[in-house]
């Protein structure tokens, strides 16, 4: 509760401030699993105690830090060696698959770049390797502009900064469409216009824009 507490988590000044948080999150959610509980079960039961139960923020952030753990697990970070590493707030050795060896760093889904007001909003962070890490771009693909989407709804963005996403997401499409003076359509287009249309009926993105 502590961790997740949005009071204490609005106090954090420092630049990627929340990221221990969310591998000390993981570290307690499997030590929930070991003690017979489920994981999603609990931090639903963390994000009622904290205020938001039955809210999409309370959804989002327990979906995240229980997805967090998923991917702990399945990269092997969840040993002796990682989990002590986890309960300080540290960066467990990954253990399994192609990464064995990288440490497990903790990202912003939605590009800190791009929106810091998600720098330490639990339900925008999620584990990644270091090298997967350090190759993301800052560009924002179809899943970030839905997923910005369910911020908004949720209250954890404002217009202005999702109106900073979907321009990001426009030079994203425009960078990665098709050359030679070809129309942009397809997977480019159609999804753009997707988002568009969603924020237009949000009041986010009017005529004049």
């Amino acid at each position: 509760m502590s961790l997740c507490d949005p009071a204490k988590i609005a106090t954090i000044t420092a630049e990627r401030g929340a990221n221990p948080r969310v591998r000390k999150i993981c570290y307690w959610l499997e030590m929930a699993r070991k003690a017979g509980r489920e994981p999603s079960s609990e931090m639903r039961e963390v994000m009622s105690a904290v205020g938001w139960g039955g809210s999409a923020r309370g959804e989002l952030t327990a979906d995240a830090m229980v997805r967090n753990r998923v991917l702990a697990e399945e990269l092997g970070c969840l040993d002796e060696a990682g989990m002590s590493d986890l309960r300080r707030g540290n960066a467990p050795t990954i253990r399994c698959g192609p990464y064995v060896g990288d440490e497990l760093s903790v990202d912003h889904i939605i590009p800190r770049s791009v929106c810091p007001e998600l720098d330490a909003t639990l339900a925008n962070l999620e584990l990644m390797p270091m090298q997967m890490n350090r190759s993301k771009s800052n560009s924002i693909d179809e899943e970030q502009g839905a997923l910005a989407v369910k911020f908004y709804d949720a209250g954890f963005l404002s217009g202005e900064a999702m109106l900073r996403i979907f321009w990001a997401r426009v030079d994203s499409v425009r960078d990665s469409g098709p050359r030679n003076g070809q129309r942009s359509c397809g997977n480019h287009l159609i999804p753009l216009v997707v988002l568009e249309a969603e924020l237009r009926k949000r009041g986010v993105l009017k005529n004049e824009n």
